[in-house]
């Protein structure tokens, strides 16, 4: 099932309880994509067969969902293996009750034109601690001139919190393109990932990387 919604008309239509598409009985629906619209609320008919969930929700288009809403939901599938999550144009959002989202093996996190302050309130909120295959994309963080002196220790955070709490990742991929006012070398936290086979960068903007201490 794909939903998108292209605008949002007014807040009352973004309540998951005013959204006829939750009260169907859907019980072997296998892949949910969402898009324009706030997370489901927990207790559908098909959390239970669910076992692919995306959503893309850009701030320009509808008001940003609180982030219980989200966890709330995912914690509610239980058999869910593979999570989508897409955050455009965020200017902030407060994070949750840090929960653990088990079974799913395959993660795809990406943050585009947001504040610094998202993809981190994102992951102290919700992690994929069976994950063995992440895509994290994280482009033009929103840093002013006036903040670049402390946006290096945000970018380190961010990229730090994306997948420290994934011991199991075998595969993955990090795609990072921060701030224009900032181009200095980040550290990959490479041992938080003991069982990692396969690893693609693309980190353009850096004219450093460095790997457990080393710069190349």
């Amino acid at each position: 099932l794909v939903l998108h919604f292209n605008k949002v008309l007014s807040p009352q239509s973004l309540d998951p309880k005013f959204i006829s598409f939750w009260r169907w009985n859907m019980p072997n629906l296998t892949e949910l994509r969402i898009s324009g619209c706030h997370p489901p609320p927990p207790g559908l008919s098909c959390t239970r067969s669910l076992r692919n969930f995306a959503i893309i929700s850009d701030a320009k288009s509808a008001r940003p969902f609180e982030m219980h809403q989200l966890v709330g939901f995912l914690r509610s599938c239980r058999f869910l293996q593979s999570v989508t999550l897409r955050f455009i144009n965020w200017g902030s959002v407060v994070a949750c009750l840090l929960k653990g989202i088990d079974n799913v093996l395959e993660v795809n996190l990406g943050f585009f034109t947001c504040r610094p302050d998202v993809p981190l309130a994102v992951c102290e909120s919700v992690y994929f601690p069976e994950a063995t295959s992440m895509d994290i994309s994280i482009e033009k963080i929103i840093v002013r001139k006036s903040e670049a002196d402390g946006a290096t220790s945000k970018h380190q955070a961010i990229v730090t919190k994306c997948f420290n709490r994934s011991p199991l990742l075998e595969k993955l991929s990090l795609s990072f393109h921060p701030s224009i006012y900032v181009y200095t070398p980040i550290f990959l936290p490479l041992p938080f990932v003991p069982r990692l086979k396969e690893l693609q960068l693309d980190i353009e903007c850096w004219p450093a990387l460095k790997f457990g201490g080393m710069i190349v």
